[in-house]
């Protein structure tokens, strides 16, 4: 799940979803009505209705479509339909899933989409510029309010482990996220008091108090992420009983976790350090699932699983500090990756058994064992089938 590759991802479905919603029909589109901005009166535009559901990259791509069917008769329209047009498309590029903005330049591009589309005010498309700019605004409240759930849930996840002097500066931030959003709503308050191209101006500052609020919590964020970062987890480490004769599968099964967004975190895998192989995940925001199958020719593998935050540029904007993490799902600031190893011998005993249980050696099918006094290692018998209690029954 890197961040390059879900923003390509990304891009794939807003540009399906324009080509497709550029082909429907007048009319195909409706559900909930949006009310016209305070002011504007007796439209002659007559345009399909349009639902505000959804997640904010489907409102701006409906945006998007109204956009495109303004009539610009004028060549000062004609330049404002395109510099709308032109700075809309812009703000796609930051986001880093189909809600969060990974930068403030986004509302900052979308404010600039509101202050050309003010020469279409008065015209007989005030219906189409209310929709426009309804579904602009509600798509960056519904942004920036994530993105600084993102940092609240982030500093809960944090806080016993920050040192003070962090956990106040990223309080701070927080705080001044929430003030600026709070803001941002009483700027859009005062808008619907107003009319026509004035309230879509004052609609486009609380666009950019949005985007003021985002860039405080990516700065918690940053805070955060620079004292954390992935943890790695395998949630199976089942070594199956064979020889090493014949090639085998072994599906690699875990989770990673990352309290900043896993949009930057890359997981792989390397077999006895000479073959590394991509770890795909599954999941949300801050937590993700990966199960692999790989193959393995050797009966005896050491197997590292890294989980490791690349800085693309993107994550720069935002403040968040790179580097590694540690070892076996160690953290810190100075060290931001994860790693865990798994040892597989073909002996039947998972590894971390053989290590706590038996005291054996998790790559060495027929070793010896803590359990005994005798010297069991090469003795024909691997230590899954041993037993190292005389039970009458095998070891695992």
């Amino acid at each position: 799940m890197s961040a390059s590759g879900g923003r390509r991802e990304l891009f794939a479905i807003v540009l399906s979803i324009l080509m497709i919603v550029s082909m429907l029909p007048a009319g195909t589109v409706s559900a909930e009505t949006v009310s016209e901005t305070a002011g504007n009166t007796a439209p002659a535009d007559t345009v399909p209705e349009v639902s505000m559901d959804g997640p904010p990259v489907i409102l701006k791509a409906q945006a998007m479509e109204r956009i495109e069917n303004f009539s610009a008769p004028s060549n000062q329209l004609e330049a404002a339909k395109e510099r709308a047009r032109s700075r809309l498309n812009d703000s796609f590029a930051y986001y880093q899933d189909q809600t969060r903005i990974g930068d403030q330049h986004a509302f900052i591009r979308d404010s600039e989409v509101l202050r050309a589309l003010t020469d279409f005010a008065g015209t007989d498309q005030d219906e189409r510029l209310d929709q426009v700019v309804e579904l602009v605004t509600r798509a960056d409240n519904q942004s920036a309010r994530q993105v600084i759930r993102d940092a609240e849930n982030a500093f809960t996840a944090t806080e016993e482990t920050l040192g003070q002097g962090r956990t106040d500066s990223v309080k701070a931030h927080i705080d001044n996220a929430r003030r600026q959003l709070d803001r941002a709503e009483q700027i859009r308050d005062r808008a619907e008091d107003r009319s026509g191209a004035q309230s879509i101006r004052t609609t486009a500052r609380a666009v950019r108090t949005y985007g003021s609020a985002v860039n405080q919590a990516h700065t918690a964020l940053g805070m955060i992420d620079g004292e954390v970062g992935p943890e790695v987890s395998l949630t199976r480490r089942t070594d199956p009983i064979r020889n090493g004769s014949e090639r085998a599968q072994y599906t690699l099964v875990g989770n990673v976790t990352n309290p900043t967004g896993l949009d930057a975190v890359n997981v792989t895998t390397t077999v006895n350090d000479d073959r590394t192989v991509d770890l795909p995940l599954r999941g949300d925001y801050a937590n993700a699932t990966f199960a692999k199958t790989i193959n393995l020719t050797d009966r005896v593998n050491t197997i590292e699983i890294t989980a490791g935050e690349s800085d693309d540029g993107q994550e720069a904007d935002n403040g968040k500090q790179k580097g590694n993490n540690g070892n076996s799902g160690a953290s810190s600031g100075q060290n931001q990756t994860s790693t865990v190893v798994l040892r597989l011998d073909g002996d039947g005993l998972p590894d971390t058994y053989e290590e706590n249980v038996t005291g054996t050696d998790p790559l060495d099918p027929d070793s010896d064992s803590s359990l005994t006094d005798a010297d069991d290692s090469d003795d024909g018998v691997i230590d899954g089938i041993e037993d190292f209690d005389d039970d009458n029954l095998v070891a695992y």
